[in-house]
C-alpha cells in the first residue's frame, strides 16, 4: 500500500527484501520483465506471475498436467543467441463455472517439478490472490 501517485511497479520494488526462500510471490501480468524476475529470483523465494497471452514463451518440453517448460531471455538478441536465459514452467489456464468468462490466463513459475506443484493446483492460488487483493482494497476504502 502506498500513495496513489506511486505505481504498483515503484511499489513492489520496496518490498523486494522482505522476500525469502519459502515464500511464493505472486504477480499480476504487468509486473513481469526479465530484469524484475530476475531480481526477484534472487531472493529465493519461489514465483507465480501472470504474463501477458502475447508473451514468447514456445515449449521446450511439454510436461504431463498441461503444463511446458520454456526460457525466457531478457530481449531478442539474447534469445536468438541463447544468451543468459532463465528456465521456467509455464501454466495456461481457464477459470472453471458455468459463469466463468472464456479468457486465458498465462502464467510463469520458478516451481518446475509438475508432480510436486501440479499446474491446476498452482493456477487455482491466483484468483485466491484476487481475493486477498480484493480485501485489502475494501479494508483500506473503509479505514479512509
Amino acid at each position: 500500500m502506498g500513495p496513489y501517485a506511486k505505481s504498483e511497479q515503484a511499489l513492489a520494488r520496496e518490498v523486494l527484501d522482505e522476500l525469502k526462500p519459502g515464500m511464493l510471490c505472486l504477480a499480476d501480468r504487468l509486473f513481469y520483465g526479465f530484469e524484475l524476475w530476475k531480481q526477484v529470483c534472487a531472493s529465493g523465494a519461489e514465483l507465480l506471475w501472470q504474463v501477458k497471452n502475447n508473451t514468447r514463451l514456445p515449449v521446450e518440453e511439454a510436461l504431463p498436467d498441461g503444463s511446458w517448460l520454456s526460457t525466457i531471455y531478457a530481449d531478442a538478441k539474447a534469445r536468438r543467441t541463447k544468451h543468459e536465459g532463465m528456465r521456467v514452467r509455464v501454466i495456461e489456464y481457464r477459470l472453471q463455472g458455468s459463469d466463468a468468462p472464456d479468457e486465458k490466463y498465462l502464467f510463469i513459475t520458478t516451481l518446475l517439478d509438475h508432480e510436486k506443484h501440479p499446474a491446476g493446483a498452482l493456477a487455482a492460488l491466483y484468483p485466491q490472490r484476487w481475493e486477498i487483493e480484493t480485501a485489502y482494497d475494501e479494508l483500506m476504502l473503509r479505514g479512509a
